[in-house]
């Protein structure tokens, strides 16, 4: 699942990217970030939290042209 993209999906009502919120008809996605592993937990029955990097580091590391070494 690592390197999936997380998004969210609203039906009817969302915000607008100037933070209005819309009324509109059918489905609207947004793309929140891409999940990178979830934080681990002692108990195997206990519930685990997914980690995303953001939408907007995503965006950082693409324009920047940004690698890892190594």
């Amino acid at each position: 699942m690592s390197g999936s993209p997380v998004i969210a999906r609203t039906w009817g009502m969302y915000k607008a990217l100037d933070g209005n919120n819309m009324l509109a008809p059918g489905a609207h996605s947004k793309f929140l970030g891409v999940y990178s592993g979830r934080l681990p937990t002692q108990d195997p029955l206990e519930a685990q939290i997914g980690l995303v990097w953001p939408a907007v580091y995503i965006d950082e590391i693409v324009t920047g042209g940004v690698q890892e070494n190594g």
